[in-house]
């Protein structure tokens, strides 16, 4: 392969990134936003749970995008990262970046685990889904997720044109727990195993006394929870292997931690 040839590759590569980057950005904008005004507009969503947690995770959703494509797209085609040059926006970047994935994984564990709570024959499962626990439960995923930022802050340095952590400790933290179970195997796990729960309750609600609005509602937005965990489950578990990989090989592919 001659040289031309391969810088040529390189940059459709490019470019062909920076395309999809733009398309990512504005139509992850466009659609968390109409989550958000449909969920917020609509006096049936307004003191639901569940339209609660999709408003929650839009709204991190929204600073997730904004974060990671538009600040690469500005990178890549500014060919300037002041992620590397000011270990100030090295650290806030992170910040923002680690917050918000919790905040939105965990999110969508509250809507599964809700969904179940919700659908439940049993009464007294259905008496704890309520809007105060799942105000609670953000609450305090929030704050944990901003504690969780912390060692990060604590140990993330630019070393070589790289925003990244080099503590060594703390690189084994994050290849072995943060990683494959914060991120990973435990959100993951949780979302299957009660939106399962929630898909078999359900089925079983054809056969309860309950309204017919109340029975369209419940498997409308128990189908909608569906399809955002499987979307959930089939992109997480890559990215989950890819940045394990990543660390326990010691590549740092870009001037990002993540």
């Amino acid at each position: 392969m001659s040289t031309s040839t391969g810088l040529n590759i390189i940059h459709f590569t490019n470019k062909l990134s920076q395309y999809s980057s733009i398309t990512l950005f504005v139509m992850g904008t466009i659609g968390n936003l109409l989550n958000i005004l449909v969920f917020i507009s609509l006096k049936l969503f307004r003191n639901n749970q569940c339209a609660f947690y999709f408003t929650v995770e839009s709204i991190s959703n929204i600073f997730l995008i904004t974060n990671s494509l538009a600040i690469y797209l500005l990178a890549s085609m500014g060919n300037y990262d002041v992620a590397i040059l000011s270990i100030l926006w090295c650290k806030l970047r992170s910040i923002l970046f680690i917050s918000c994935t919790v905040i939105t994984l965990y999110t969508i564990c509250f809507s599964a685990i809700d969904q179940y709570l919700s659908t439940s024959h049993l009464f007294f499962l259905r008496q704890l889904s309520t809007i105060k626990l799942a105000r609670c439960l953000t609450i305090i995923i929030v704050i944990i997720s901003l504690l969780h930022t912390i060692p990060f802050v604590i140990f993330l340095d630019i070393q070589q044109g790289v925003c990244t952590v080099f503590h060594p400790q703390m690189v084994d933290y994050i290849s072995y727990i943060y990683y494959p179970v914060l991120i990973g195997f435990l959100p993951m796990t949780i979302t299957l195993i009660f939106s399962l729960l929630a898909y078999q309750n359900v089925r079983r609600i054809i056969r309860r006394q309950i309204s017919v609005v109340r029975r369209r509602l419940d498997q409308q937005l128990t189908a909608m929870v569906l399809i955002r965990i499987i979307i959930f489950l089939i992109l997480t578990l890559p990215f989950t292997c890819l940045q394990m990989y990543t660390y326990l090989t010691k590549i740092t592919p870009s001037s990002n931690f993540y």
